[in-house]
Order: C-alpha cells, then structure tokens, then sequence
C-alpha cells in the first residue's frame, strides 16, 4: 500500500502540506519565482507640465522626494532622452518648461500608486502656482 500523497498548487500561494515542506530550496525558489514575475509593473504615460514656471528648482526637488519614497524606478523621456526621476540634476537638465510634454516610464512593485501620485504632483504645481497669483 502507497500512503503517498501527491498536491498541485498551481500559482496559488505557497503550501505547506509535507509534500511542499519536503522540496528542495530550487524547486521552493522555481514555485516563487513564478509568482515573483507578477509582482513587477511596467508602466508609461504621456504628461505635460501644467504651471507656468515649469519645475524649476523649488517643483523640481519636490519631485525629486516624491519619487525616492517609491521602490520602482522613475524614467522621465523627453525628446529621446532618459532621464532619472530620482536625480536633481537629471530632473532640471530635462528643461520641464510650461507646456513640455515627455513619457513618465515607471517600473517595478508599486508602479501603479507611484504614477498616480507623481500626475497628482503636477497637477499639484499647477494648483500651488494658482493659489499664489502665479
């Protein structure tokens, strides 16, 4: 007589029958690695720079904060050129003047919520300038 059991679990979360306890760290890394692919975003936008000042200095490193928060990586493109959300220097070299329009490429775990916020941002500035008679 077999008492043998045999469980597939397909892409749910991981098990803990014997059978899983029992497995090699390859196959237990393989099991995780399907459901690790999931877990990474890529996303891209077109957006344009709304208020009158463009992100100058003061925008520009509120930017540069709002993006650091985030695990994902922040690529502005603009005319062909990349450019790092992450990076003070890379955000006021991209010349964000009024008007300007460049591709937010975002990637990596919280992509979703880091696009969403860094839209809101510059529908933000826009909103700031107002307020201030700008």
């Amino acid at each position: 007589m077999n008492n043998t059991q045999t469980t597939t679990v397909a892409d749910g979360p991981p098990s803990t029958s014997a059978k899983q306890r029992g497995k090699t760290s390859h196959e237990k890394f393989a099991q995780y690695g399907k459901q690790a692919r999931f877990l990474s975003t890529m996303l891209e936008r077109k957006v344009k720079i709304l208020n009158r000042l463009g992100l100058h200095a003061r925008p520009a490193a509120e930017f540069v904060r709002a993006v650091r928060t985030f695990q994902s990586s922040v690529t502005l493109v603009k005319n062909g050129d990349d450019y790092s959300g992450a990076s003070i220097l890379d955000v006021l070299s991209a010349n964000l003047d009024h008007g300007s329009t460049l591709m937010f490429r975002i990637e990596g775990p919280d992509a979703e919520v880091a696009m969403e916020r860094l839209c809101w941002l510059l529908e933000e500035f826009k909103r700031q300038e107002e307020a201030e008679g700008i």
